[in-house]
C-alpha cells in the first residue's frame, strides 16, 4: 500500500491557499505551507508479522529538514546513503484503519542501493500503529488490518 504523494499536495490540488505545490517526483516533494518551504521524501513504514519471513510495507512520505533534504538529494544516487544517520521527520500521510497518523513523530532511516528510506515512529504516546510497529503482528491481526483497508464486495 503506497501514496504517491504526502497529503498537503492533494489539499494544494484541491484549491487550499495555504498549500502551494512546487514540485513533485516519485522520491521527493516540495512545498510552501503557510508560505514556508516544506521538504518530503518517499519512504518505507514497516511493521513486522510475527512468523513472516518479511514485514507488512506502507509507502509513505515524511517531512525533512531543509537541510536534511538537501543532504539526501546530493547523495540520492550514492550505494551507502545510510552513512547519513537518521533524520527526523513527521509522517505526512493519514493511514487507514487507524487514528489520525498525520504529524506523528519519526526517523527518517536512509539505506543502501537506492532503498527507499524506513520510518522508525517515535515510541511515545500509545498510538495503535506506533505500537503495531513496535510489537508486530501475528496474521490474524494483519487480515484483521487489510480487511479494514482494502474495499472487499464480497466476491471470491
Amino acid at each position: 500500500l503506497a501514496y504517491d504523494r504526502p497529503i498537503h499536495a492533494q489539499w494544494a490540488a484541491d484549491g487550499e491557499p495555504d498549500f502551494e505545490l512546487l514540485w513533485a517526483t516519485a522520491d521527493d516533494c516540495g512545498m510552501k505551507i503557510g508560505g514556508q518551504p516544506v521538504h518530503f521524501v518517499r519512504c518505507v513504514l514497516e511493521i513486522p508479522v510475527h512468523a513472516a519471513d518479511r514485514p507488512f510495507g506502507y509507502g509513505v512520505w515524511t517531512t525533512l529538514s531543509a537541510e536534511n533534504h538537501k543532504r539526501y538529494m546530493e547523495t540520492f544516487d550514492a550505494t551507502d546513503q545510510a552513512s547519513l544517520g537518521r533524520m527526523f521527520g513527521y509522517l505526512a500521510n493519514r493511514l487507514p484503519a487507524y487514528p489520525d497518523t498525520l504529524n506523528l513523530k519519526a526517523d527518517v532511516v536512509p539505506r543502501d542501493n537506492r532503498q527507499r528510506p524506513l520510518v522508525e515512529l517515535w515510541d511515545e504516546g500509545d498510538h495503535p500503529l506506533v505500537r503495531d510497529q513496535r510489537e508486530g503482528l501475528d496474521a490474524g491481526q494483519l487480515e484483521a488490518l487489510l480487511s479494514r483497508i482494502l474495499p472487499c464486495d464480497g466476491r471470491a
